[in-house]
């Protein structure tokens, strides 16, 4: 029960603004590998009772060395059902919660398997699903790298890649095109070296006209889990998004939040900033902003 769960990739993110970044990511990727690699309590081979030289139309050996017959599993029929239903409720266009709903039972699924009150805990099981998960995310970077395409980052079922596109219809081309060479190729690599169908499935998700990779504090080395960029809609409509930085975190001052959307929204536009920073720090010295300089934080435990 002391054997710590081995969690999602997270690469090493290449720092620097850029244009015309796209994101694609793995469209409930751990549900889908568990339905791909038939990762099953039940269908789940035992280290005694492994073959030293397992025939792969019979086993199937996920990235951990974990082992389970080739075959239709009982947690696989489950998820397959459930996913059924997610897409059949989109199709109604049921309410928001119905489907969010449907897509936390699916995930849940992985969170159980690595929890020691659960019946089926596996610390082996668990582990499968987040090490192939991570060989995945690194198989698709390399995969369209010899597209001729940068990958900065990737996190746990997505990748970041710069298009070197002209504008934003020849970017959505390639995130199309970056799409469907991948979903080509898990389709053959799957049936050819697992014998089992593929149902993993990469979709071309966001597209940021600008976009933001900082450096961690002090260093020159990239930050995970922070970003930020101008997204543009099927519309054009622009956006601006946040990820892991100041102005979406609770602890930090509204006065904070301010400045850094203001700020990054003049270098996205690619203006002066010298003379609206130091404009800020004027009024913020004479106090003007001083009703936003409040921290909160919360309480989870007691004082």
């Amino acid at each position: 029960k002391d054997e710590p769960g081995k969690g999602g990739f997270v690469m090493s993110s290449k720092p620097g603004l850029y244009d015309y970044v796209i994101v694609c990511d793995f469209k409930s990727l751990y549900p889908s590998l568990i339905r791909t690699f038939n990762i099953d309590p039940y269908s789940y081979v035992a280290p005694a009772d492994r073959p030293k030289h397992p025939n792969k139309e019979k086993y199937v050996t996920t990235a951990n060395g974990a082992m389970f017959k080739n075959q239709e599993g009982i947690l696989p029929k489950i998820i397959t059902d459930v996913w059924h239903q997610r897409d059949a409720a989109k199709k109604r266009k049921d309410t928001a919660e119905t489907i969010y709903a449907l897509k936390i039972i699916m995930n849940s699924f992985y969170g159980v398997l690595g929890n020691p009150a659960c019946r089926f805990f596996n610390p082996e099981v668990a582990n499968a699903i987040t090490s192939t998960g991570q060989e995945i995310i690194k198989l698709t970077t390399k995969k369209v790298q010899e597209l001729g395409y940068e990958v900065i980052y990737g996190d746990t079922d997505s990748i970041f890649v710069v298009t070197g596109a002209e504008d934003a219809d020849d970017a959505r081309k390639i995130g199309k095109k970056i799409q469907k060479h991948v979903n080509g190729f898990y389709d053959e690599y799957i049936k050819k070296e697992y014998h089992r169908d593929n149902a993993m499935e990469l979709q071309f998700e966001k597209l940021f006209k600008v976009f933001l990779m900082p450096t961690i504090r002090g260093s020159d080395e990239g930050a995970k889990k922070r970003y930020a960029g101008i997204i543009l809609k099927d519309d054009d409509t622009e956006e601006m998004h946040f990820t892991g930085m100041e102005s979406v975190r609770g602890d930090w001052t509204d006065m904070a939040k301010k400045f850094q959307e203001e700020l990054f929204e003049l270098v996205f536009r690619k203006k002066e900033v010298s003379e609206y920073v130091k404009k800020f720090i004027k009024e913020l010295k004479s106090g003007k902003y001083d009703d936003m300089l409040v921290y909160r934080k919360s309480l989870s435990k007691p004082l």
